[in-house]
């Protein structure tokens, strides 16, 4: 099961468990690349909660306001 956090700090501490950087909306809207986001599905986007923030060669770096484990099937 998908752990939610009620709260900034609830999230703070499950990236934290996660070994994953936690970012304030504004830290990631400021890196957000808006062509990136248009190459990609809404109905991606919106089924895997996620934003790309930027392409680093044949990665993309993508937030998400919840840390899953089947996140990794992106990839593919």
């Amino acid at each position: 099961m998908t752990e939610r956090p009620s709260s900034p700090d609830g999230s703070r501490a499950l990236a934290e468990r996660h070994a994953l950087h936690f970012a304030s909306v504004d830290e990631v809207m400021a890196r957000v690349d808006p062509a990136l986001v248009r190459a990609v599905p809404r109905a991606f986007l919106e089924h895997h909660r996620v934003i790309p923030i930027v392409r680093m060669g044949d990665t993309v770096l993508v937030a998400t306001p919840v840390p899953d484990p089947s996140i990794d099937d992106l990839a593919k």
